[in-house]
């Protein structure tokens, strides 16, 4: 069968790279259901989603898009001349306009974290991380229908005292979370070994490197984008991330965390997790440095805390919920 995936990832509010990286993990695994299976992108080429482009060529998979410029035109264009039988958009909202051209040409559509009335022309909308405002039988929401990267391979222990600290805010920090929390890192630094996977694209975070001369600091490494994030975080005993896809990865092996969103609807994720009872100390996301440096401590220090979290965090991001999935979307060809 042909797959066209219609995504973006770089430093774009919202996007970032886990959109991206869902797609392409998806893609893998429609190939290996079948090695015939034809699958190629569709992607933004200019300034800020340049990452997105040159991570699929990484992968050797095709970018049709040939433009830093374009149209709904052109973009119909290249994905019709593959003659898609599906058609997956992982944009956070497809564009509906471009949604109805596809939709008189027989061609089944997916589209994921949708909400708009994309749903009308869809065949369905897979809603894992946001809530909408619509509903219809063929929106998919909820934990149960979130798709990530991962092997699901649960931690084999929490310890009483952590050694190892993953830092990620996402490949676009919008609200600079990093910077937020650096004085508190500087204080963690002399008890803990701190890793933050950093892509060099935070000017402001770049200036106050540079201005504080913290650019080499013992126990904090900068490390660079990985294609691996699961066999990455499994090296950690605890993470600090935002509240997208990175926090779900965590939650599928188990890896205690501490959430910190950027947008609205990663507010929405953690208080779910709440409800699912999940254990999660930030009930003030918007709390001052002073009272996240006590509540981060707080999660760090209680061993108690971060075992009920480890426990059921796979229960509720399970890797048979994400396969069952997977398989739904890829059965919609019949093939």
């Amino acid at each position: 069968m042909n797959i066209v995936f219609i995504t973006n990832g770089g430093d774009i509010r919202e996007i970032g790279s886990g959109h991206l990286y869902r797609s392409l993990y998806i893609a893998q695994l429609f190939k290996k259901k079948n090695k015939n299976n034809i699958i190629k992108f569709f992607t933004k080429k200019n300034g800020i989603n340049k990452y997105g482009d040159s991570l699929l060529s990484k992968n050797k998979i095709e970018n049709i898009n040939k433009r830093k410029n374009y149209n709904k035109t052109y973009t119909y264009n290249k994905v019709i001349k593959n003659k898609p039988d599906l058609i997956i958009f992982d944009t956070l909202g497809a564009d509906i306009n471009l949604v109805k051209l596809f939709n008189n040409k027989n061609i089944k559509i997916i589209s994921f974290d949708d909400d708009s009335k994309s749903y009308l022309y869809v065949n369905y909308i897979i809603n894992g991380l946001i809530n909408t405002k619509y509903k219809s039988n063929n929106i998919l929401s909820g934990f149960k229908n979130l798709i990530i990267q991962s092997d699901f391979e649960k931690i084999k222990t929490v310890k009483k005292n952590i050694k190892n600290i993953f830092i990620y805010f996402g490949y676009h920090d919008h609200k600079n979370l990093l910077l937020k929390i650096f004085p508190i890192l500087l204080k963690l630094k002399d008890k803990y070994q701190i890793s933050i996977l950093y892509n060099n694209n935070n000017i402001k975070f770049n200036k106050y490197l540079i201005k504080n001369n913290y650019s080499k600091i013992k126990n904090i490494n900068f490390i660079k984008q990985n294609s691996n994030i699961i066999k990455l975080l499994k090296k950690f005993d605890f993470a600090i991330c935002s509240g997208g896809l990175l926090m779900f990865q965590c939650c599928s092996i188990g890896l205690p965390f501490f959430p910190i969103p950027q947008y609205r609807h990663q507010i929405i994720n953690i208080k779910n997790l709440k409800k699912n009872k999940i254990f999660i100390p930030n009930d003030n996301f918007f709390c001052n440095q002073k009272f996240l440096e006590f509540k981060i401590l707080a999660m760090i220090n209680n061993k108690q805390y971060r075992l009920k979290q480890s426990i059921l965090s796979p229960i509720i991001i399970s890797k048979e919920n994400n396969y069952k999935t997977i398989n739904f979307i890829y059965n919609l060809i019949g093939r």
